[in-house]
């Protein structure tokens, strides 16, 4: 707990109301030249296990030790239990990708850790986190972030395009998770 006996990792951070929406950032990074933004950004495109639905969602691309991963805390993630095949649309151009949601909680926390020192200042808004502390969060806040809002990790493996990955799903797509 932070000296204020609030959590020192929190989800969200204040004045965030000003962002644009998903439409407009899945807008952004569907056209040809994305901009800066897809530098940080990707869109990730994938069928929910349980409805069928396909979904079309902005999600934070980050590497740790040359591997792609996504940070997140959304309940999407559970698609990936146990890993699935996906598409990302990144810095241009969509391919098709096989991802896996990282169960192991100290790894988790270690790896949220790395980026926020990657970071620096930037970690809170690029891991859509408040930290209540003077100072880097230690692996114990993580871990405790990590059971208390379910901060989690995605491994992503781009695959090599072949003649059976869509170019554009056939169903109509969800833009929110």
């Amino acid at each position: 707990m932070s000296a204020d006996g609030r959590p020192v990792i929190e989800l969200g951070r204040p004045g965030d109301e000003g962002l644009p929406d998903n439409a407009a950032v899945i807008a952004a990074l569907s056209s040809p030249t994305p901009g800066p933004m897809a530098q940080r950004l990707l869109l990730l495109h994938f069928t929910g296990r349980r409805t069928g639905r396909a979904f079309t969602i902005p999600v934070g691309a980050h590497t740790l030790d040359d591997q792609l991963v996504l940070a997140t805390s959304g309940t999407w993630r559970h698609n990936f239990a146990g890993g699935a095949d996906a598409e990302i649309t990144w810095q241009g151009a969509r391919r098709p990708a096989h991802l896996e949601l990282v169960t192991e909680p100290v790894r988790v926390a270690n790896s949220y850790l790395r980026l926020i020192r990657l970071y620096g200042p930037a970690a809170q808004r690029r891991l859509d986190l408040t930290i209540n502390s003077d100072g880097p969060p230690t692996t114990a806040d993580l871990r405790d972030a990590v059971e208390r809002y379910g901060l989690s990790l995605i491994d992503v493996r781009l695959l090599a395009p072949g003649p059976s990955a869509p170019a554009h799903p056939a169903a109509p797509e969800r833009t929110r998770a």
